[in-house]
C-alpha cells in the first residue's frame, strides 16, 4: 500500500442502487487505515456536509452500471446528476467507479486512490 493510501480520506457518493455501501464497506475491509465514508444520503437531502479537511482526500461516485429496477431508474439518473451537480459547485475532483461486479468496482476504486 503506497503512502498516500494509508493517509487518504475516501468519500463514496452514489445514487440508489448504485452500490455505494458495498463499495464503502469493501473499501473499508480492503484499506483499514484509511477513513472510508458514504456521504451519498446527507448530499442527496441537500444538507450540508462538513468536506473533510484532510490533505489527502479521493472522492469516489459509483457509476450507474448495476442493475437498477425500471421504476426507480429515473430516480437513479435524478440522483446522480444531483451528486455530479454538487462535486462540481464544491470544486472537487472525483473518480467515477464502474463495475459490474464487487471486485470489479473495488479494483477500480483502489486504483483511483492510488492515482
Amino acid at each position: 500500500m503506497s503512502e498516500l493510501t494509508a493517509a487518504a480520506q475516501v468519500q463514496v457518493l452514489g445514487a440508489c442502487h448504485s452500490g455505494a455501501d458495498a463499495l464503502c464497506a469493501d473499501l473499508a475491509r480492503a484499506l483499514p487505515h484509511c477513513s472510508v465514508g458514504n456521504a451519498s444520503a446527507a448530499w442527496l437531502a441537500e444538507t450540508s456536509p462538513d468536506l473533510p479537511a484532510a490533505p489527502l482526500q479521493c472522492w469516489l461516485l459509483c457509476g450507474l452500471d448495476l442493475d437498477c429496477p425500471a421504476p426507480l431508474q429515473p430516480l437513479q439518473q435524478q440522483q446522480d446528476a444531483a451528486l455530479r451537480a454538487r462535486l462540481a459547485r464544491a470544486g472537487l475532483v472525483f473518480r467515477v467507479v464502474y463495475g459490474t461486479t464487487p471486485q470489479q468496482r473495488l479494483s477500480q476504486a483502489l486504483q483511483a486512490i492510488d492515482a
